[in-house]
C-alpha cells in the first residue's frame, strides 16, 4: 500500500461535497501518521473518475456498483474492507406508500442485493 505513493491519483473533489467520509481514503491508506498524499487529479464526479480510471490517467476509489460492469478494471486491495455508506431515499410525503414508490425500493433492495 506504501506503493500508492508512487502512483498517479484520481480523488473525488474539485469543489463539490464528498458524497461519504472515505472516498478519498487512497490519500490515506498505508501512509505514514499525519501523511496525506496530493492527488493527481480531483474530479466531482464518480463516473468522471471510473473514465480517467479506464482511459489509463492513474488509480481511484470506485464504488463497487459502478465498477462491478466493467470488465477493464482491476482490483487493487481486494482484501481490504472498505467502510459501508448509508443511503437515503427521499421522497414527497404525499407518495409514501404508492405502488410507484413501492416499486422503486423494492428494485433498490434487489441491486443491493447483488452488492453482499
Amino acid at each position: 500500500m506504501d506503493e500508492l505513493s508512487n502512483h498517479k491519483l484520481l480523488v473525488y473533489g474539485g469543489g463539490a461535497a464528498a458524497p461519504t467520509d472515505h472516498v478519498n481514503m487512497l490519500l490515506h491508506l498505508g501512509a505514514k501518521l499525519y501523511e496525506v498524499r496530493e492527488p493527481f487529479i480531483q474530479l466531482p464526479s464518480a463516473f468522471g473518475l471510473l473514465e480517467c480510471v479506464r482511459a489509463g490517467m492513474g488509480i481511484a476509489l470506485v464504488a463497487d456498483y459502478i465498477a462491478r460492469d466493467y470488465d477493464d478494471l482491476i482490483p487493487l486491495f481486494p482484501d481490504i474492507s472498505h467502510p459501508v455508506s448509508e443511503m437515503i431515499m427521499a421522497y414527497p410525503k404525499e407518495l409514501i406508500g404508492t405502488k410507484r414508490i413501492e416499486a422503486f425500493l423494492d428494485f433498490i433492495r434487489k441491486e443491493a442485493a447483488k452488492l453482499k
